[in-house]
């Protein structure tokens, strides 16, 4: 068994007897959280609880015999009888199919069924092939879409490439060719939607987050069919995951067309997503997972409750699809000095002296109904290797006033999105020119020295009564922040935005100074948007974060600078 397989068994070893296992005086019995969450309605991406609980029991996946693992065993089938129960009730409505929850059927019933009655293997067979019923008719409705992104798909494309990989896994269960063939066809036309730089758009320039489960839906089908047609899909995907990263892992957002990044300054380290554990099929995907399972055996060992059941599940699959074979010797932010660019010029990355500046000039227009497009409010990211994310958080959906460039006339008429964006990047600078229409903006990042890093702005409109602003995003949550050397106290109990001046700086952490020379406003707590808390979409207190906004005169390209000290 390789090193990073044997980890990732390691980690289900681990999460089984820390949260699905439970020591008595008399020895093991199935805890309580695990026996909690089979009566309760799994919520999503939940139900890998079975396929979790089916690994750390299998004999054949752990090196020696894991205390409880009958115990386990007999869990899961319990779990897989109500998961076939609701996968049945589910696919006989006139519904989308299920996705990420159906990638764990099949392989989840062959494991359990050398110790599950004829009865219950009946069962589940007949939910999975419930399953590939609906998600035949569903892919076939939409055959017309296949290889074009979100808007001519319905629903976002990597809901496709999971469907369409647990498709063909079922028909090999089920042994039904016809659903591995409509399988098959619709990967291969899929992978046409793959971008010149690699990654699979929900919409227009990449969706950093969601491209990572197409590529994790392309591994799945790889890992089971052995079609060697997506590989080289596969291998330009996990390039382009690998260079959309922060030094600690995490996905750079500031690239991404609709997610955000759920992070506060302070934090360096340990977020990294499941799904990169997943690439296993390629060196630098074998690369990625080998960074990136320390970090998640470590979680399972400080904090398990802190490990979500669905980066559990995802993990497992991860021991499914690895393969061995050469492996990268760093990855490209592994670099200590870098500049990486994107889609000719629309984004880019410099790295230098422990900064990482990430510059989008993505533009486009999404759909205002819908809740899941998140236009890019956000331009610029700062990254410090010693405190994490300093400017920054993500993208948000109708509050142009978010914007990074908030411009206005006469108070009202806000111009959002920009209908041009061009980024330049060089050693230890880089260059946004966004183009409005009416206004050009201008914002430069300059890395002068480990300690020092300059932000130079400016705006000029055709505006008459205008109110612009540079807005920077600051990912602070409830506690406290220093303006001019005076403490504010962030409160959680905090409900409507509080604005504070800033004469000269603001320090949103012990060792981060951010000067601004002509004075600021902070504001906080901003409640983003979150796509899925529906229909309300609004996010609690945890996930606040404030913005520092530097008035804009209109008239020059490089009237305001603001410089970001560590010490």
């Amino acid at each position: 068994m390789t090193n990073v397989r044997r980890q990732q068994m390691q980690f289900l070893r681990r999460f089984a007897q820390q949260r699905l296992l439970k020591s008595t005086g008399r020895g093991v019995k199935v805890s309580d959280f695990a026996e909690e969450k089979l009566k309760a309605e799994p919520g999503w991406m939940e139900r890998g609880l079975a396929f979790t609980a089916a690994m750390a029991a299998s004999p054949h996946w752990q090196a020696e015999p894991l205390a409880g693992s009958d115990l386990l065993g007999d869990f899961a089938c319990r779990v897989m009888d109500t998961f076939a129960g609701e996968m049945i009730k589910h696919c006989s409505r006139p519904v989308m199919p299920p996705s990420f929850d159906a990638t764990y059927l099949a392989p989840t019933i062959e494991l359990l069924t050398p110790r599950a009655s004829a009865r219950q293997v009946t069962r589940w067979r007949r939910a999975a092939d419930a399953v590939a019923r609906l998600s035949e008719s569903f892919l076939l409705r939409k055959r017309a879409a296949w290889g074009k992104p979100g808007p001519y798909t319905g629903c976002g494309p990597n809901h496709l490439f999971i469907i369409a990989s647990s498709l063909w896994r079922i028909g090999r269960l089920l042994g039904q060719a016809r659903y591995r063939r409509v399988a098959q066809q619709a990967l291969r036309k899929m992978c046409d939607l793959q971008a010149a730089d690699g990654y699979f758009p929900e919409h227009s320039g990449p969706a950093v987050g969601y491209h990572r489960p197409s590529v994790f839906g392309l591994c799945l089908y790889f890992a089971a069919s052995g079609d060697r047609f997506v590989l080289p899909y596969i291998e330009r995907g996990v390039e382009f995951a690998a260079r959309a990263l922060y030094p600690d892992l995490t996905p750079i957002e500031t690239l991404d067309q609709r997610n955000r990044l759920h992070a506060h300054i302070g934090t360096v380290g340990g977020r990294a997503g499941a799904f990169d554990a997943a690439f296993g099929l390629t060196p630098l995907g074998r690369r990625l997972a080998q960074r990136i399972m320390p970090q998640f055996l470590d979680r399972v060992e400080q904090h398990p409750d802190q490990v979500p059941l669905s980066g559990a599940a995802i993990i497992a699959l991860a021991a499914l699809v690895y393969r061995d074979g050469p492996t990268a010797r760093r990855l490209p932010t592994d670099r200590a000095a870098y500049v990486d660019r994107f889609d000719r010029d629309a984004a880019g990355i410099v790295r230098r002296d422990g900064w990482t500046v990430a510059l989008s000039g993505y533009h486009g227009w999404g759909s205002p109904g819908n809740p899941f497009i998140l236009e890019r409010t956000q331009n610029i990211s700062v990254f410090s290797d010693r405190f994490g994310l300093v400017i920054g958080g993500g993208n948000d959906k109708n509050r142009v006033d978010t914007a990074t460039f908030d411009l206005a006339e006469s108070g009202y008429s806000h111009y959002f999105p920009p209908v041009g964006g061009r980024v330049r990047v060089a050693a230890g600078e880089g260059k946004l020119d966004l183009d409005y229409g009416a206004a050009q903006t201008q914002l430069r990042a300059v890395i002068r020295s480990p300690k020092l890093l300059e932000l130079h702005a400016g705006a000029m409109t055709t505006f008459g009564y205008q109110e612009d602003t540079l807005n920077l995003q600051i990912p602070v949550g409830v506690g406290g922040v220093r303006i001019d050397g005076r403490p504010i106290k962030l409160s959680k109990d905090a409900t409507d935005p509080d604005t504070w001046p800033v004469k000269r700086w603001f320090e949103p952490i012990p060792g981060v100074r951010i000067e601004t020379p002509g004075g600021a406003k902070f504001r906080w707590p901003h409640l983003p948007w979150n796509s899925y808390n529906i229909p309300a979409h609004t996010s609690t207190i945890g996930a606040a974060t404030g913005f520092l906004r530097v008035s804009l005169s209109g008239g020059k390209l490089d009237e305001r600078a603001v410089r970001i000290r560590v010490v």
